[in-house]
């Protein structure tokens, strides 16, 4: 060893470097194997991200230094609601009030932001026509909003902020995920809260077949919002939940769907059923993947179900763009 120059002293230490890891792994993966199973899904849970950052020095090559940051899911979760609750926006319905300046405000739900211009996605059924809305956003603002679709086969509506005299608006809308990817068993995050921010975690339980809606068992806004009393239950919709198999995703499970020959299913989405206690969830209320991605929107059970039921929001996708075109096409015609 004393005979060996500076840069075979490096090279001899990398050496037993790289042979000192190869056995720590082998070591390691034992172990692992012989854990009990409690402790391997401990581990499991940690999600691990190599980040590559690239230092340059004076006189020197640059050179790229890989750092190992643990990320944990409860990590995840925190900064999935921290970003969007400040897409959340809490709907009251307001109620001309004998005698008084300000009307009364009643909340009948809570709504996400999906443009920067202020367009808001809500459960359909704390909507009326013929009712007047405002939106109270993150930061306390009070905006009136306008309806902009309420389509009479959409689980969902679509409001839009209406700015105040000469001002210009740019909100922070949620990012929208791909539900076509979601699987049974994926973690998901419920906001709600009538006063304040709520959450609540829990998993995608199944993928519910909708068999269209009887108009006698469709909701008002004033049943919108259940009794803290109401224990959940797990009384299917018409068309009953699909059979699902360990690792599907929602896209195979709709695709199966619409291939039955007795399915009805074609004008009505697939919704999620998750296993998040009713009690804590509020219409309208997003569902989060622990990506900070908006995966759907919670709406009244249909047929009075008491489970919890999220449309896709590849579906309010869907429905945003028909209204956008439809608008961009009236716009047209006027000029």
């Amino acid at each position: 060893m004393e005979n060996l120059t500076k840069h075979q002293l490096i090279l001899v230490a990398l050496l037993i470097s790289f042979v000192t890891s190869i056995a720590t792994g082998i070591v390691t993966v034992s172990l692992m194997d012989q854990a009990p199973k409690g402790v391997t899904q401990t581990i499991n849970r940690i999600v691990e991200k190599t980040v590559e950052r690239v230092v340059t020095e004076p006189k020197k090559a640059s050179e790229t230094v890989k750092e190992t940051i643990i990320v944990k899911e409860e990590d995840r979760i925190v900064e999935a609601i921290e970003k969007n609750a400040k897409s959340a926006v809490r709907i009251y319905k307001t109620i001309p009030a004998i005698g008084a300046e300000i009307p009364l405000k009643t909340f009948v739900g809570l709504g996400i932001i999906i443009s920067k211009e202020g367009d808001i996605v809500t459960d359909k059924s704390v909507i009326s026509s013929s009712d007047s809305y405002v939106v109270v956003l993150n930061n306390e603002k009070e905006y009136d909003v306008k309806l902009a679709s309420l389509k009479e086969n959409n689980l969902v509506a679509f409001l839009k902020i209406v700015p105040k005299e000469k001002e210009i608006i740019s909100l922070i809308p949620a990012i929208l995920a791909n539900s076509d990817t979601l699987k049974l068993g994926q973690t998901v995050i419920s906001l709600g809260g009538k006063l304040r921010n709520g959450v609540s975690v829990g998993i995608i339980t199944s993928f519910v077949e909708q068999g269209g809606f009887n108009q006698e068992n469709m909701t008002t806004p004033e049943t919108a919002m259940l009794s803290e009393l109401d224990t959940p239950t797990t009384t299917p919709v018409s068309g009953g939940n699909i059979v699902a198999t360990a690792g599907e995703s929602l896209k195979e499970k709709v695709a199966l769907a619409n291939e039955s020959k007795n399915s009805p299913t074609s004008n009505y989405p697939t919704l999620i059923e998750t296993n998040i206690i009713f009690a804590d969830n509020i219409a309208g209320n997003p569902l989060i993947n622990l990506s900070s991605e908006v995966v759907g929107i919670r709406v009244k059970s249909p047929n009075n179900a008491k489970t919890v039921f999220f449309v896709p929001i590849n579906e309010v996708k869907k429905g945003f763009a028909e209204i956008s075109a439809s608008s961009a096409s009236s716009k047209q015609s006027a000029n």
